[in-house]
């Protein structure tokens, strides 16, 4: 419990700074990226804490693009 404490709130600091930093400069679409960035970093090592079952990244990408190149591997195969 104690390590997902501190996750969560070095998290929450890290996306303080960088809205802090970023925003001052005018740079909102930096900040936003960087907190989402985070954001996902931190729900995956909270996933993983809890033993939830996460799928390789391949996986991921393989979903992704799969409407992309499947139509041209089928053009190739023939079907």
């Amino acid at each position: 419990m104690i390590s997902k404490s501190i996750l969560l709130l070095s998290a929450i600091c890290s996306c303080f700074v960088i809205w802090k930093r970023n925003h001052a400069k005018g740079r909102v679409v930096e900040a936003v990226c960087g907190i989402l960035i985070i954001g996902a970093g931190t729900g995956l090592d909270l996933a993983i804490m809890m033993h939830l079952p996460i799928s390789p990244p391949t996986d991921w990408i393989t979903f992704m693009f799969a409407p992309f190149y499947q139509p041209i591997v089928n053009w190739i195969k023939g079907g």
